[in-house]
Formats: structure tokens, C-alpha cells, sequence
């Protein structure tokens, strides 16, 4: 995972700099709201032990909402304008200087690799590589970040409850680790034959006078078929591999956490060990 993201960042490096800082930046600050939501369930908690406990309305908690929240719409907003602003740009950047390089190589090189893989480097693969560093991305790396305050939050609060919540933590890296193990090898074998399959679809339209005339037609029509059976196969293996995978090792740990932490808390709420607020 570290590789791939240091080619990425290689890559988009070679585009301008001015450009590529205000758009990362913009995509860090759209993704800022995964941590800012850390502080959300302890406003809440404040808010509902003043109201229950207190008999009182919790307008300084109402406040630190408010606050909160338009925090969260403000660096949105300002975020994603940065991003979209500069993404083009620093996209036709990466294409100028792809395309610069291209007219320089070797005629020779350029026919053995053919001029479709040099046009789609330039067009898909460079927008393909700028949706890494998209703020959905981000929010993911930012989720998995937030997950160390918020354990260690519940650690303080209940050594059994942070207990319940490393179930799922634990049972999503061993998924992690068997789809690193089982199913990127068997995509990578799977890109292998898109791309074999585009090679012999590109093959066939070059030579398709010659096939008319010796009538090759019904022998790449069967060589295709097979070729594609082979790509529908290898599809559903993964699928289906990934779809129990995830049943078993992510919604089932998830849904088996919560089915612990509901009666847990309702019991220690009612032994006065626990706030209302602190279990929501």
C-alpha cells in the first residue's frame, strides 16, 4: 500500500507544484470532518447527562454543536473549492509534461507499445491516478486515524467495553490480510486478461482484411469466447469470495459488538456505573 502511494505521490510530483499544494490542500481540509467528528459523541454526551441529570437545558452543549458542525460545513466547502479549482490544472499539467516526454521516444518504442497505451496514460490513467487523492480517499486514511483517540477514549471510560470494540478492529485486519493474500493475485490475473483480451479485440480490427480472406473469422469469434468465459469466471471467483469475506469477517463482528454493548451498558446504566450520555 505504502509503495503504491509513493508512485502516486512520484507521479503527481511531476506536475506543478503551486497546483498540486492548493489542491492536496484543499482535499485534507474536505477531509478534516472525520476527526472533528471525534469530538461529537462527547458533546452529545454532555448535552444528554445535563439534560437527564440535571434537569436543566444544556445550552453550552447546544453551542459546541452549533460550533461543530459549522466548523465541519465551513472547511467542506473551502476544501473542496481548493480541490476542484486546481484539479484540472494540475491534471493537464501531468498531461503536458507525459505528452512532452512521448514526442522525444524512439518511433520504434512507440510502435512495439502501441499508441493506445501512450494515449490512455495520457487521458485515463492520469485521471484514474488523481482519485487517490480525492477527500474520499483521505477520509478513509482520516477514519482509520480517528480510531486511536476513540479507544483510547473508551479505555478510560471501560476497560470491557473498549474490549468489545476491538472485535471488529482485529476481525477487519486478518480481512485485510486474506485479501491481500487471496484476492489481489487473482485481480492482478484478472487485469492480466483484460488486457490480453483488448490486445487480441485491437489485433483483430488490424487484420481483419486478412481474416475475411482466409476465413479466420469463426476461429477469433472462439477464441474471443473463450477469452472472455475465462474473464466471467476469474469476475465471480472473486466476488463471491469477497462478498463472504466481508459477511464473515466485517458485518458479522460488527453486528456481534453491538449485540455485546447494548446489554452491557443498559446494565451498568443501571447500576449507576455508567451515564445515560456516556453510552450514546
Amino acid at each position: 500500500m505504502f509503495a503504491n502511494l509513493s508512485t502516486i505521490f512520484k507521479c503527481v510530483s511531476l506536475a506543478r507544484r503551486k497546483s498540486v499544494f492548493f489542491m492536496m490542500l484543499g482535499s485534507s481540509l474536505a477531509s478534516l470532518r472525520t476527526l472533528l467528528m471525534y469530538f461529537y459523541p462527547l458533546v452529545l454526551m454532555s448535552i444528554i447527562d445535563s439534560a437527564v441529570y440535571r434537569q436543566a437545558i444544556p445550552y453550552n452543549g447546544l453551542y459546541q454543536l452549533v460550533l461543530l458542525f459549522g466548523t465541519i460545513l465551513i472547511f467542506e466547502y473551502v476544501g473542496n473549492e481548493l480541490f476542484n479549482r486546481n484539479l484540472i490544472n494540475t491534471q493537464m499539467s501531468l498531461r503536458e509534461r507525459i505528452f512532452e516526454a512521448s514526442i522525444k521516444l524512439n518511433p520504434r518504442k512507440i510502435r512495439e507499445d502501441g499508441t493506445t497505451y501512450y494515449a490512455r496514460l495520457i487521458n485515463e490513467d492520469v485521471t484514474n491516478l488523481f482519485q487517490f487523492l480525492h477527500a474520499d480517499f483521505l477520509l478513509v486514511f482520516f477514519g482509520i486515524v480517528r480510531i486511536i483517540p476513540v479507544l483510547a477514549t473508551v479505555y478510560v471510560w471501560s476497560k470491557m467495553m473498549f474490549a468489545f470494540f476491538t472485535i471488529p478492529i482485529f476481525s477487519y485486519f486478518l480481512y485485510e490480510k486474506l485479501h491481500s493474500k487471496r484476492v489481489k493475485p487473482r485481480f492482478a490475473a484478472l487485469l492480466d486478461r483484460l488486457g490480453r483480451i483488448l490486445h487480441f479485440i485491437n489485433e483483430t480490427l488490424e487484420k481483419l482484411l486478412t481474416i475475411q480472406c482466409f476465413n479466420y473469422k469463426e476461429k477469433r469469434q472462439w477464441k474471443y469466447e473463450h477469452m472472455a468465459s475465462e474473464i466471467s469466471g476469474l469476475n465471480k471467483k472473486i466476488t463471491s469470495y469477497q462478498n463472504l469475506a466481508r459477511i464473515l469477517l466485517v458485518d458479522l463482528p460488527i453486528f456481534a459488538t453491538r449485540g455485546l454493548v447494548i446489554p452491557y451498558s443498559v446494565h451498568e446504566v443501571i447500576a449507576g456505573n455508567m451515564s445515560a450520555g456516556r453510552v450514546m
